[in-house]
């Protein structure tokens, strides 16, 4: 799985307006909410961050509103084409961080 963050260089705060299960980054943390998909060789840079757990396969909407600057990473499959230049639309940049 690839990352592609929006910068500046600092860790974003971030307020979830929706209902939604948060993860920490780890090893072993599941990847969705309905399956039983693990991460597995988290970046040390992304290791502890919190991240919202989805549904995979589910086309679930996300509101997210960032309190101050900083960098927010979101992570999709290498595969997902449209969603890297949806991504990309909004002003996130490839990152060499990966996750397995």
């Amino acid at each position: 799985m690839e990352t592609l963050e929006a910068a500046p260089a600092r860790p974003a705060a971030l307020l979830y307006i929706e209902n939604v299960l948060i993860g920490t980054l780890a090893d072993g943390a599941r990847s969705q909410s309905n399956r039983d998909y693990r991460w597995k060789n988290v970046p040390t840079e992304l290791g502890g961050r919190r991240y919202t757990v989805n549904a995979g396969g589910a086309s679930e909407k996300r509101t997210v509103v960032v309190k101050n600057p900083g960098i927010v990473y979101a992570a999709i499959p290498a595969s997902e084409q449209m969603d890297r230049k949806v991504l990309e639309g909004l002003g996130f940049n490839r990152t060499p961080l990966e996750i397995q």
